[in-house]
């Protein structure tokens, strides 16, 4: 297990409910989803920017988990 999934037990448990087709991976379809079944209240597009930025990697419309932390804090500071 990396530092983040080890920093972030409760993340990985929402990443891995969130991850609809068991790829390892979020796409923005999986983010948006997961947005509405927590209630948070960001329009849909300033996830989508925050989506386009927290995927850092080669994997380009796919967030894996360190990636999906990294939205998380984006989301947590920036409503």
């Amino acid at each position: 297990m990396s530092l983040v999934g080890h920093l972030w037990p409760h993340e990985r448990s929402t990443f891995s409910e969130a991850d609809k087709n068991g790829d390892g991976n979020l796409s923005l379809g999986e983010v948006l989803q997961l947005i509405h079944k927590l209630k948070v209240n960001l329009p849909r597009q300033k996830v989508r920017e925050m989506f386009k930025e927290a995927d850092s990697d080669d994997n380009q419309g796919l967030l894996a988990f360190e990636e999906f932390c990294t939205l998380m804090m984006m989301m947590s500071t920036r409503r």
